[in-house]
């Protein structure tokens, strides 16, 4: 039997992008403060011990913060990353959390919108 291009086909599902599909989280910074619980109940379920993205938020400058998770012997953890001004990323500290997670965040009005200026995962 041969092999047909036109009759080859695949289907790849990423459950975490379903995870932020309900139309609730607004991953835009729209305001000067604002915050967002991690469904860790929700993740534990796709994670593993290959730390993934499952967050992000914008500003005006394009995307200001992910949040990366993981599970490391049996445990769920999340890490913080954020940009600072001239574009550089850090990853924050691997945490442990005994609830889900909340994502807290300032920023400043400017004119094109609003700019992160801090942000903590607690």
């Amino acid at each position: 039997m041969a092999n047909t291009p036109a009759n080859l086909s695949a289907t790849d599902t990423n459950l975490l992008d379903f995870l932020f599909a309900n139309g609730f989280e607004d991953q835009t910074i729209n305001a000067a403060s604002g915050s967002f619980t991690l469904p860790s109940e929700a993740l534990r379920g796709v994670l593993s011990e290959t730390a993934v993205q499952v967050f992000s938020l914008s500003d005006s400058n394009g995307e200001a913060l992910r949040v990366y998770a993981g599970v490391l012997a049996g445990v769920q953890e999340f890490a913080l990353a954020t940009r600072d001004a001239s574009g550089k990323w850090t990853l924050g500290t691997w945490q442990r959390f005994n609830a889900e997670p909340r994502l807290s965040w300032t920023a400043r009005r400017t004119a094109d919108g609003f700019e992160l200026i801090s942000a903590v995962l607690r």
